[in-house]
């Protein structure tokens, strides 16, 4: 809803730096406002000797959904010179991945001297769209939690996939047991390939979707897919046909779900 923009764009802030989960997010934002980045992997070290960090007056910690409690009070606490803002769309886009025998709780408001919230839709285009995701976001308000069948019936269906996918498109999934049999059913029938970058190097990083018919370095370990978890590109938008595994999830993740596409004509549920 701009609130990144609305921050990396403020001539108020000296010396900011944009912190995201992942280096391909990072990278997008440094390439379109020319900011120094990092990840909240980087962030969470807590080291003194990394200069990025050092050199920086502003932090800007952005989809702090993906953040527990315990990483937010440990950021404030650490970094208690630098000022620091957080981002994101707390209780509706997905939580944390959980870690067993950790303690971990989901990200709250408490500590903050200023909250600001932002209303205006930039990503959806279509009034469609805009007023499924809102019926969403009123059902969480509710407590509810899983996703009821009438809100995925309201969504184009499609039976056969094979019949209008193309490689440029993008399929979503809850578990990567469904992920990994998508990726299985298209591997090799294009006459070029898509892969996913699971390790960040110079030219490519971390989460990043490469297409091409080119041999990719073999140090940024790409794996070919053409489906994605949810959890996976969170933070993404998609200009092409997105797909969605029909299964039993809950609002927040369908709503990450949808919420990555700009027109309701975009999405479709697989049957």
């Amino acid at each position: 809803s701009g609130k990144t923009h609305y921050n990396l764009v403020d001539n108020g802030l000296i010396n900011i730096m944009y912190l995201a989960p992942s280096w391909k997010l990072a990278r997008n934002k440094q390439e379109e406002y020319k900011c120094r980045v990092g990840t909240h992997a980087s962030l969470l070290m807590c080291d003194p000797t990394n200069d990025r960090f050092l050199y920086a007056n502003v932090l800007l910690i952005d989809e702090v959904s993906m953040l527990t409690n315990e990483d937010k009070n440990k950021i404030i606490d650490y970094y208690c010179n630098h000022k620091l803002i957080f981002c994101g769309d707390i209780k509706y886009q997905l939580p944390f991945i959980s870690i067993p025998d950790k303690i971990q709780t989901e990200f709250n408001t408490d500590r903050f001297k200023n909250i600001m919230h932002f209303t205006t839709d930039y990503r959806a285009t279509c009034s469609k769209l805009k007023d499924l995701k809102q019926e969403i976001r009123n059902l969480i308000d509710t407590k509810l939690i899983l996703t009821p069948d009438y809100l995925l019936d309201k969504l184009q269906k499609i039976n056969n996939i094979e019949k209008i996918y193309n490689i440029e498109d993008m399929i979503l999934c809850q578990f990567h047991k469904q992920k990994n049999k998508y990726t299985e059913q298209f591997m090799g029938k294009f006459n070029i390939e898509k892969y996913y970058i699971t390790k960040t190097i110079n030219k490519y990083c971390c989460g990043e979707i490469i297409i091409t018919n080119e041999d990719i370095p073999k140090e940024c370990m790409p794996e070919i897919r053409h489906s994605f978890t949810v959890h996976s590109i969170q933070g993404e938008t998609c200009y092409t046909k997105l797909f969605i595994h029909r299964d039993r999830m809950t609002l927040r993740m369908f709503y990450t779900a949808v919420s990555r596409a700009k027109t309701y004509d975009q999405i479709y549920l697989i049957e």
